[in-house]
């Protein structure tokens, strides 16, 4: 196996790179150089924010803030499950619902400021109707 940097990009096949690595892949491990329960790397995270003296983050709340990052950014669930390692997407979905919410409450806003709804006002608030 050759890796080599080459125009700023590793340059090895997938299935090279796939023989050599243990599976499944931990990129954070205990003192101990096993994979974190994860409940355990709950508790690692905590103690780490704490003596950081960031004692309102937590995993849970930053990976939630990283999610909802990536739906305004435009990414698919798909897309943020595989950065953030969601095993479902239900999660996921909720952050994304919430995104588009506020994408088309936006959108709605500002069809009502230009005046191009493709609702026709009710008719007790049209103000273009003639009352009797």
């Amino acid at each position: 196996m050759r890796l080599g940097w080459q125009r700023n990009s590793l340059e090895a096949s997938a299935p090279e790179i796939e023989t050599r690595l243990p599976v499944p892949i931990s990129f954070l491990v205990t003192e101990f150089g096993r994979p974190f329960a994860v409940a355990g790397f709950g508790n690692w995270f905590r103690e780490q924010c704490d003596m950081a003296n960031l004692r309102h983050c937590s995993f849970h709340g930053l990976r939630k803030s990283a999610s909802v990052r990536l739906a305004e950014a435009g990414c698919t669930p798909h897309e943020i499950a595989a950065i953030t390692g969601h095993a479902s997407l239900k999660e996921i979905v909720r952050y994304t619902n919430t995104v588009d919410r506020k994408r088309l409450a936006r959108a709605a806003i500002e069809k009502v400021k230009a005046g191009t709804s493709s609702v026709k006002p009710v008719a007790k608030f049209d103000k273009k109707r003639k009352k009797s």
